[in-house]
């Protein structure tokens, strides 16, 4: 009975394996056969990739990246993750999935990598090529911005740095480099006068350098055929003028702008970055903060107007609120109690707004909602913890002053 039962477990186990094995084998198969059917499109998927990295193509681009990725998402996803090593295929075929797996998952560094090296033996091959552009020879910056042709370059450059001569060098590169047809070449200024200066420089038959304003009217012409009419300076205002009071009469429109003047136009930085009062000045300098609203100036006999200074990003925005919102104001006027001694000056809030015959008053407090101070706040020989205290008695003070007169104050932060 003993022998029967250990026979039987035996004939199991066979039998277990037989199926084991023929199931694997199955799987094998319908593996072999999908790979089998795709060995064609990963030939050509890793020739182009490999192709890309060949010197003699040339700068590898991320347009070129992208849009070998693109094309062979749906391939590396069919394949990812199902074994081929140990289907039958050839060695060859193993090696060169093993290729196209890896191109595909490391890309971004088999790109950069490659740049980084094709740029060093470009600017040698090139060398003496670049040591003659118009009579120049061409730095080491000048010759890195024309070899790297990636789809879009911005070159930051100041006055006499030889911008222009660069823009030359790259087009004869290009054309030498890859025989790029000159009629394929579009170049653009913002001014005719740089654009004329480009074309002289240049002089290759086939390229003609433009303004914006010209590019855009040869299209037009080629495909209306015929010249646009053209608004002169005169025209252009007014119509846009038009064009905007007809916006503004739609209230999300209307919104849309004001959000943009009071919170967008400019780059707004707290007062809490800056390590110093001077630097927060320089900065609202630099970016104009000015209110749109404007005063009038006596100036050498007459009358002008000019826009408000602030103090702060923050009260420039709280002015702009008041005038887009038609909410009458007036900024640093005196408070209507005399509180000027022989100690402190007369008290003027920053905002006093005045609407339907009453008056409230509005302080911007540079406070942060925990109650700090920035860093800059701190006099010399005073602590952070000192300026915060003195500035906090400051806050106080104001607001014991309006509540003993009875008058409105609201604070912002």
């Amino acid at each position: 009975m003993k022998d029967l039962e250990q026979l039987s477990i035996l004939f199991l186990f066979v039998i277990t394996g037989i199926w084991y094995y023929a199931k694997r084998k199955k799987k094998r198969k319908k593996l072999l056969t999908l790979y089998k059917s795709k060995l064609d499109f990963i030939k050509i998927a890793t020739g182009e990739f490999a192709n890309f990295l060949d010197f003699k193509t040339g700068y590898f681009t991320n347009y070129q990246l992208s849009t070998w990725k693109n094309q062979q998402t749906n391939l590396y996803n069919e394949l990812k993750g199902k074994p081929f090593e140990y289907i039958n295929l050839s060695s060859d075929d193993v090696k060169m999935i093993k290729e196209f797996n890896n191109y595909f998952e490391h890309s971004w560094n088999l790109i950069t990598d490659y740049n980084r090296t094709f740029l060093i033996e470009e600017l040698e091959k090139y060398n003496s090529f670049f040591n003659d552009i118009e009579g120049r020879k061409l730095d080491k910056q000048q010759r890195t911005a024309i070899v790297t042709d990636e789809d879009n370059n911005i070159v930051i450059a100041g006055a006499g740095s030889g911008k222009t001569t660069t823009i030359i060098g790259k087009i004869n590169y290009i054309i030498e480099r890859y025989k790029i047809n000159p009629h394929e070449i579009l170049l653009i200024s913002f001014t005719n006068k740089s654009a004329l200066t480009l074309s002289q420089r240049i002089d290759i038959e086939g390229i003609d350098a433009k303004t914006f304003h010209k590019f855009g009217k040869d299209i037009i012409a080629k495909s209306e055929g015929r010249q646009p009419s053209i608004f002169d300076d005169s025209q252009f205002k007014p119509l846009l003028t038009k064009i905007f009071y007809s916006l503004i009469e739609n209230e999300n429109y209307l919104k849309n702008v004001t959000d943009y003047f009071t919170d967008f136009l400019k780059p707004i930085k707290s007062q809490f970055e800056f390590d110093n009062q001077g630097d927060y000045i320089q900065y609202i300098k630099d970016h104009n903060f000015k209110p749109y609203k404007l005063k009038e100036v006596l100036f050498k006999g007459k009358t002008t107007f000019k826009m408000e200074v602030v103090k702060s990003i923050e009260e420039c925005k709280i002015a702009n609120f008041f005038l887009f919102n038609g909410i009458d104001y007036e900024y640093e006027e005196h408070y209507e109690y005399c509180t000027a001694n022989e100690t402190y000056r007369q008290y003027k809030p920053d905002f006093t707004v005045k609407q339907n015959g009453k008056k409230v008053y509005i302080e911007h407090f540079g406070v942060s909602r925990e109650g700090n101070v920035p860093k800059f706040f701190a006099k010399n020989g005073e602590t952070l913890e000192e300026a915060k205290n003195r500035y906090w008695e400051k806050i106080n003070w104001a607001r014991e002053l309006h509540r003993t007169n009875e008058t409105i104050l609201y604070l912002t932060e």
